[in-house]
Parts: structure tokens; C-alpha cells; sequence
């Protein structure tokens, strides 16, 4: 049987309360964590697939879509070889819709920036569901 729970704030009997707009417009709706060099899905929340675009490049599939295709999404990502000279940034790619994210992760070296499929790759996405 559906129901439905109206409020204006949750609160905890030990840990304070919450205006439910936060919880409802203000949390991750999506996030990963992924081993693009192997394509798979560690952990993950509303994520559904990932698919491999190209080097550095893959496509967030979403279990439940977003309202539009006007949501935010951040990424991270790291190696696996112990080394930390070489730092992460991920970047928006394509053209998103409300049910995938397209995201481009590189590799920041000194000697230039490159695509790379981060073992350790982090995403998470915000928006207002469907």
C-alpha cells in the first residue's frame, strides 16, 4: 500500500531536526563509485550503468531520471599505483538529458593534461528528480 507522509521538518530524537526541503531539493539524487578501466560499478545510488564513451569519457545511465536536463554533477578520481604526483579533475561533456550524464575525467600532470580511465573514479549528480 503507497503512502504519503506530509511534513515540514524530520527530526531525531538525539541528532536535531531538518527542514524536508533540504532533504527533498538540497541532497545527492546520484552518485558512483566506479573503476572506469574496467567499466564496472563499485557502489552506487540512483546510477544505473556506465557506459565507455572513449578514454576518460563515459556515460552515467540513471535508475530513475531527472526533471530535465538542467541538474549539476562533480567527479573526482585517482589511480591505483601509490602515486600522488598526478592529480584528477572531471569535466561536464556532451549533451546531457535528464536520464544520463556525460563526464570526462583527466589525468593533471606537468607534463600536460591527458583522458585517463581512473580505477578510483567518484561522481555524484544534484538536481530535482522525476
Amino acid at each position: 500500500m503507497a503512502g504519503k507522509i506530509v511534513a515540514d521538518t524530520l527530526e531525531h530524537s538525539t541528532a536535531g531536526s531538518i527542514a524536508t526541503n533540504y532533504v527533498v531539493g538540497g541532497t545527492i539524487k546520484a552518485w558512483a563509485d566506479a573503476d572506469h578501466s574496467g567499466n564496472t560499478i563499485t557502489d552506487s545510488f540512483n546510477v544505473s550503468t556506465i557506459v565507455d564513451d572513449d578514454t576518460g569519457q563515459k556515460d552515467y545511465n540513471f535508475t530513475t531520471n531527472f526533471g530535465s536536463a538542467n541538474f549539476i554533477g562533480n567527479g573526482s578520481g585517482g589511480g591505483n599505483e601509490g602515486t600522488t604526483s598526478n592529480g584528477r579533475a572531471s569535466s561536464t561533456n556532451g549533451v546531457w538529458t535528464s536520464g544520463q550524464a556525460i563526464v570526462r575525467f583527466v589525468q593533471i600532470a606537468d607534463s600536460g593534461s591527458i583522458n585517463t580511465d581512473s580505477i578510483n573514479a567518484y561522481a555524484m549528480f544534484i538536481g530535482d528528480l522525476a
